[in-house]
């Protein structure tokens, strides 16, 4: 399926990006490195919600009704939104038992004086949940660096979303965030950061070293824009062919061009599955945790 296809090409690009890297930081590593963490973005949450789907049907034939674990985590809004949309069962399990206690308790021992310090709390809630749900993936070092990556992110996100309620109002700052050009800037930049997180997930080991180095952090920072101005240019591209879809009256849209796409989408994932067949299914990603 197209799972398979997304998988061998990672491993493939991930290959040429061990060369690159070994020659030095360069062009060539950085657009490797792109291409490889665009890919392995796609790839984790084709395997993931590909095989939760199959679970949920399995278990509706049985006469059990499993909760939905994704909900268009790459619809999110802000990195926030995204782990209300991704992994859900898992995020609500560490939200009830560690963020809301925590969170609680942060309350109780320093909180009471209704102080602007109190919304810090979630902040560090956040990080605290996320430290450890990383580190609950696996045991060794490079899941420490992967749960300091996460909580990094949700808690930068709660402090953006402090400071700027503060600066602007919280009416003003609403109205930014539902503008166009905002979300579609939020959007690319929340993706590109956590494929630059999933990094530890799918990097050998024995490159943790030299990522860990100056040249390794420059490289995943360079890819981190990259990628940021790449899924923009995508998702103006999107928002692009909605617009010339809902005009109606152009001449262009008058024919059924859209059922053609999707017979052609159908057909395209016919012939995916059945080359799958006779090729084998591919490996879970979650198996390694």
């Amino acid at each position: 399926m197209v799972c398979s296809y997304t998988s061998y090409s990672n491993e493939k690009l991930t290959k040429f990006f061990y060369l690159a890297f070994a020659s030095g930081l360069g062009i060539r590593t950085v657009l490797f490195f792109t291409l490889a963490t665009l890919m392995q973005l796609v790839h984790i949450y084709l395997n993931f919600v590909g095989y939760m789907h199959i679970c949920i049907g399995i278990g509706r034939l049985a006469g059990y009704t499993l909760p939905e674990n994704f909900d268009k985590p790459y619809l999110s809004k802000n990195f926030l939104d995204l782990w209300a949309r991704w992994h859900i069962t898992l995020s609500e399990w560490f939200k009830f038992y560690l963020f809301n206690p925590l969170l609680k308790s942060l309350n109780k021992r320093w909180g009471g004086t209704k102080g602007r310090s109190d919304q810090y709390f979630g902040a560090i809630a956040f990080f605290m949940t996320f430290l450890t749900m990383g580190i609950w993936h696996g045991s060794t070092a490079i899941f420490v660096v992967y749960g300091l990556l996460l909580g990094g992110g949700v808690t930068a996100n709660k402090i953006w979303q402090i400071r700027m309620s503060r600066h602007l109002g919280k009416v003003r700052y609403r109205e930014i965030c539902q503008r166009a050009w905002y979300g579609q800037l939020s959007r690319a930049l929340t993706l590109s950061y956590f494929a630059v997180a999933l990094t530890c997930v799918w990097i050998d080991p024995v490159q943790v070293s030299n990522m860990a180095s100056m040249r390794g952090m420059l490289c995943g920072l360079i890819t981190l824009t990259t990628l940021t101005i790449l899924l923009l240019v995508v998702l103006w591209l999107t928002d692009l062919v909605r617009l010339l879809f809902r005009q109606r009256d152009t001449s262009f849209l008058r024919g059924d061009i859209f059922t053609a796409m999707l017979s052609g989408l159908k057909l395209f994932l016919t012939i995916n599955f059945a080359v799958a067949l006779h090729s084998g299914a591919p490996e879970f990603v979650y198996k390694y945790f």
